[in-house]
């Protein structure tokens, strides 16, 4: 039979882990759009932790048991794990159990996070921000990259276009040899009068021909894709 202080304890431990649930749902919830019942729990919680004001030496005597119960999220995390580890076995010396991973896990945390200066005192939501700036910071570099490459094919293909119109014969006479060029149609005059065709029109033949060019390039880019990850190629 548990005595009082045990109780205690046990309705401490109980309180602070529907505290924790409560906080980790509404994270990510302004505090305007939090139900109100929520609030009032939260507020009660708070209160009951108060009045039963546990010594945390007594807190500390009692015994921990860490119990991992693996829901199909939780799964879904440590095979995400699992699989970037199989990448890098130097990581854990090859030792492929779940007790050997989840202590790599918890020591990376510790050495990297907790007992880094850097990071140790920041708060959660900014400690996740500073993690995907890093990764926005890798991706923009490789967009750069990527816009870059793009406008100078642009160029070198528009430049290769106007002087190709530049030397199209208009009218060649077969009898004489006399070849009749026509003005070049990329200029300012001639869209002021006819117009220009539009890729993005769904209507004329360049917006059909651009939108089944798009399709062939996707399935490509797909082909491409699964080509790379058969050869056990890891694309960023």
């Amino acid at each position: 039979m548990k005595n009082v202080s045990q109780l205690k304890v046990l309705q401490t431990k109980r309180l602070l882990k529907r505290q924790n649930y409560l906080r980790k749902v509404y994270r990510d919830v302004s505090p305007t759009e939090i139900p109100a019942s929520v609030n009032e729990e939260l507020q009660l919680i708070d209160h009951m932790l108060q009045d039963l004001n546990i010594d945390t030496t007594i807190y500390q005597k009692q015994p921990k048991v860490i119990s991992l119960r693996h829901s199909d999220s939780e799964e879904w995390y440590f095979q995400q794990l699992f699989h970037w580890l199989d990448r890098h076995p130097e990581a854990i010396g090859a030792k492929f159990n779940r007790s050997e991973i989840y202590r790599f896990a918890l020591h990376f945390f510790v050495e990297n996070i907790a007992l880094n200066a850097a990071n140790a005192k920041l708060k959660y939501g900014d400690l996740t921000q500073k993690v995907n700036a890093l990764a926005l910071k890798r991706e923009n570099a490789k967009l750069e990259a990527q816009l870059a490459n793009m406008e100078n094919l642009l160029g070198f293909l528009t430049t290769l276009q106007y002087r190709q119109l530049e030397y199209i014969p208009e009218f060649v006479n077969l009898k004489n040899g006399f070849v009749k060029y026509s003005l070049n149609p990329i200029n300012e005059t001639e869209f002021q009068q006819f117009g220009a065709p539009i890729e993005m029109s769904p209507t004329n033949d360049l917006g059909k021909a651009y939108a089944e060019y798009k399709k062939i390039r996707g399935r490509e880019k797909l082909t491409i894709k699964k080509r790379h990850q058969k050869g056990n190629f890891y694309p960023d």
